[in-house]
């Protein structure tokens, strides 16, 4: 190969490679962020009770984010049904008493009754607030939803499959299912449950069960 086609070569493959992503972007209908610089990304996913997913992406600052974890932390406290917030690791069990739909707002947004998720350990890093509207128990797949990821200054859309480093459980009890090989494991949590730092289950769950109890 002669040196003057070797630099045609390389400018058809960098052309193709730019094709191909603009058209994986065009069909996940999703733009790319042109920066990582200065925000969180938070997809906020409400599920109706026709079990049809209404999504929205938005971004927000560590200071936002952290002021709705304070305010949780408030409604928790100030609750009538109020119970201590589990340490980080611990399980549920079928005897502790926590927080009904009753006692609170039901979310339109990524409020205090939603389940909310996050990609880094104690409760940081991009978040996914889940919330059932029906009656009943709800499993939903992780892979469902993306997740903007970080690749030098840009991103690429992942998904919050094996994601899950931090949560904290909302309104309803649940459970995290990881499925290795033969069989599945779960992570059964309480209603408000916190943890901080997610063990091998719940690092590695492919999806998430809402009103189901241990």
């Amino acid at each position: 190969m002669s040196e003057d086609t070797r630099p045609n070569i390389k400018r058809i493959v960098s052309t193709l490679v730019g094709l191909l992503l603009t058209g994986a972007l065009g069909c996940s209908g999703a733009q790319a962020p042109a920066e990582t610089e200065g925000g969180i990304h938070r997809t906020v996913v409400h599920i109706d009770e026709d079990g049809v997913a209404n999504v929205t992406v938005q971004k927000i600052t560590r200071p936002e984010q952290e002021a709705e974890i304070a305010a949780r932390e408030a409604m928790t406290q100030s609750s009538p049904g109020h119970r201590e917030v589990m340490s980080p690791g611990q399980a549920a069990s079928s005897g502790d008493v926590g927080l009904h739909r009753s006692a609170i707002n039901v979310d339109t947004g990524c409020a205090g009754s939603s389940l909310w998720m996050f990609d880094d350990y104690a409760l940081t890093g991009n978040e996914l607030c889940l919330y059932w509207h029906g009656v009943g128990n709800r499993y939903e797949n992780l892979a469902d939803f993306g997740r903007w990821v970080p690749m030098g200054r840009y991103y690429y859309l992942g998904n919050w499959d094996h994601a899950v480093r931090s949560f904290w459980a909302g309104d309803e009890y649940g459970m995290f299912r990881y499925e290795p090989v033969l069989y599945p494991y779960f992570f059964w949590f309480n209603v408000y449950q916190r943890v901080d730092y997610a063990d091998v289950i719940v690092a590695n769950a492919l999806g998430v069960y809402l009103g189901v109890q241990y």
